[in-house]
């Protein structure tokens, strides 16, 4: 998993779990009849999350990319909140 999501047949893929993900491997299954979403697993086979492809959902390269910089704000956000709370705690 990249900062831009997961490539796969020079299509990107995105879902808003990802950013956890960011610089680990991930296993990727394909449903054939929906070629526009991945589904995602861990290296122990748990489902992370389903991503999806901006140009086969209907989006643009700019609004998938704006909402994908919004998680990964979000999930950083919450990350340094994690990190100042067992700051606090220690």
């Amino acid at each position: 998993v990249g900062k831009r999501g997961v490539q796969w047949k020079h299509s990107r893929y995105w879902a808003a779990s990802l950013p956890a993900w960011v610089g680990r491997t991930v296993e990727l299954r394909v449903d054939e009849d929906d070629l526009g979403t991945l589904f995602l697993f861990d290296a122990d086979g748990r489902f992370i999350d389903a991503a999806v492809n901006h140009e086969r959902a209907g989006m643009s390269q700019q609004a998938f990319a704006a909402m994908a910089s919004r998680q990964q704000d979000e999930w950083m956000r919450e990350a340094r909140a994690e990190v100042r709370e067992k700051k606090k705690r220690f």
